[in-house]
């Protein structure tokens, strides 16, 4: 049964060329909310925010370390660490968001794709990282 919510996705007008982005970052705005209202006792999570606005900025942000395809979303609790990429309903993800996945995965961590706010909300809940049951 979910709850009432506060984090709930934000209405969305009508699509333009880069629709599928807004509701994209709607639902992560509803992920973010819902983790700053329920997410469990000790857990950290920050947006790696590593998109270069510039070929300038992109070569700055490679030679510190970013990587493509990170996901959206990285979370620690308990010592685990978490990420998740977040889609519409509808969404792909890239070849480079595939393969971060899988090396992560590979490194010991846990990492998923949400396909829409309660997709999203399932995993979390499923990760034990929101308090009390949301699903």
């Amino acid at each position: 049964m979910m709850r009432a919510a506060p984090f709930a996705l934000p209405a969305v007008g009508p699509m333009r060329k880069s629709g599928r982005r807004l509701v994209e970052q709607k639902i992560h705005w509803g992920v973010v909310n819902l983790l700053n209202t329920l997410g469990a006792k000790g857990l950290v999570f920050f947006h790696p925010g590593n998109n270069p606005r510039s070929p300038r900025d992109g070569m700055r942000l490679k030679r510190l370390g970013a990587k493509a395809g990170v996901p959206d979303l990285i979370l620690v609790h308990n010592g685990i660490v978490y990420a998740l990429e977040i889609k519409n309903e509808k969404g792909r993800t890239t070849k480079d968001q595939d393969d971060f996945i899988d090396a992560f995965k590979l490194a010991g961590g846990y990492a998923e794709v949400g396909y829409g706010l309660e997709h999203c909300m399932k995993i979390l809940d499923t990760w034990g990282l929101v308090r009390g049951r949301i699903m």
